[in-house]
């Protein structure tokens, strides 16, 4: 914690003298210049904008960018410094996109306690400068956005990510955006569960979003290749229960890479690599396999933070999302292919079954879309001079014909 009277003496230094209150701040501590930090921003330019004072506003602005410029040169210089994980996820403690990092552990107590006030149990680990570098390239991966710098107590200076550090937009980073979310629904879950709580996934919820729009990773087991066309089939987690089978999923290449080292994966990852392949398949697709593989849940990143959907939450995140066939995917159960919709049964927005004529319009839409799914697997198919090419053709003209039956009846 810093000393109020050694806090007054650099403010005196830099309004008796700029000069000497600049090199005050050099020689100062980290603590005592994000504390000081705090002081121009929550004191001296606030008050200038009470007072509409655009000159001192201005003043003080510049030298607060010149200092956090200076304390962040310090940071990076520091050999050690201490993050703070969440005991829910095993994982940096995710608040509002940021990680908290201290740059003086003597307040990491005060910290640990007012979080459990809260229900939120956190620990603190020391990491060296160097770990800090990497964990900073790593963050845009992860979905964080700043970095908090605080003793525990002080109230933090908080640095954009790509101030620390410019992004590579050269790396692959899949989803952000569902790392962030996950680990923060699995506080709250930690959180919840402390205070003898449920919690489920909400409807719209940020979790909830995220999973529609990602683009996960799964690793699978190629059975056959023929030109650009494989079959695959997917290497199931063991759950020890007889029935329950659970689908891995990945956010990203570098959690696959880590899930391929652990014990788990440890028949797949010796399998030839021409044996091995990593889908990346958006949710709906994801939904697709766990709809006909009679899955127990899915896992994503099961060796990181573990976030498990079981039936009932798949059934939330795709309420709003429509299976329909994909002529680039040929799903089967029992080895038969499997039509998608199978039920063109709906309902309005008050949960009434729309009107015939509402329905037939929307048999019609799908029965095009149908239509045009056939022409696609013949068109793709038509050219390639193997056995099951040509079944694929004949069983997409069988169900184009069908198909066209129907539409004209509708028609009439």
């Amino acid at each position: 914690m810093v000393d109020n009277e050694r806090m007054d003496k650099l403010a005196r230094s830099f309004f008796e003298d700029h000069d000497h209150g600049r090199e005050a701040m050099q020689n100062a501590s980290v603590t005592e210049n994000i504390c000081f930090i705090d002081y121009l921003e929550n004191t001296c330019i606030k008050k200038a904008k009470e007072m509409k004072n655009q000159e001192d506003m201005q003043y003080f602005t510049e030298y607060d960018i010149h200092f956090r410029m200076l304390t962040l040169e310090k940071i990076m210089k520091l050999k050690e410094l201490w993050i703070v994980i969440s005991k829910g996820t095993n994982h940096f403690y995710a608040f509002n996109y940021d990680v908290i990092v201290l740059v003086d552990p003597s307040e990491a107590d005060y910290l640990i306690n007012n979080l459990a006030q809260q229900n939120l149990d956190v620990e603190i680990r020391k990491i060296s400068g160097e770990d800090f570098v990497a964990m900073v390239e790593d963050m845009p991966r992860l979905g964080f956005k700043n970095v908090e710098f605080t003793d525990g107590r002080l109230r933090p200076l908080i640095i954009p990510r790509d101030t620390i550090l410019k992004a590579d937009k050269a790396k692959t980073r899949i989803n952000p955006k569902l790392y962030i979310e996950s680990l923060t629904f699995l506080q709250q879950v930690a959180k919840f569960k402390k205070e003898g709580k449920g919690v489920i996934i909400k409807e719209n919820s940020p979790l909830t979003k995220a999973l529609q729009e990602a683009v996960l990773l799964v690793p699978a087991i190629v059975q056959s290749k023929s030109g650009n066309q494989m079959q695959v089939k997917y290497p199931f987690l063991n759950t020890g229960v007889e029935g329950q089978k659970v689908l891995p999923l990945l956010t990203d290449r570098k959690e696959y890479d880590y899930f391929l080292s652990t014990p788990l994966m440890k028949d797949y990852a010796s399998l030839p690599e021409d044996k091995r392949v990593c889908i990346e398949l958006p949710f709906i697709e994801i939904f697709r396999i766990f709809s006909t593989d009679d899955l127990f849940a899915l896992a994503v990143n099961p060796m990181g933070f573990n976030l498990v959907l079981n039936k009932d939450v798949v059934d939330i995140v795709t309420k709003e999302m429509h299976l329909t066939n994909n002529p680039n995917i040929l799903v089967e159960k029992n080895g038969k292919p499997v039509e998608f919709p199978e039920d063109f049964s709906e309902e309005d927005e008050e949960g009434n079954t729309p009107k015939s004529e509402d329905t037939d319009v929307l048999r019609k839409k799908v029965l095009e879309h149908f239509i045009e799914t056939q022409q696609g697997i013949i068109e793709k198919n038509k050219d390639i001079d193997t056995e099951e090419a040509k079944s694929k053709v004949k069983k997409a003209e069988e169900k184009l014909k069908e198909f066209k039956k129907q539409l004209e009846a509708l028609n009439d």
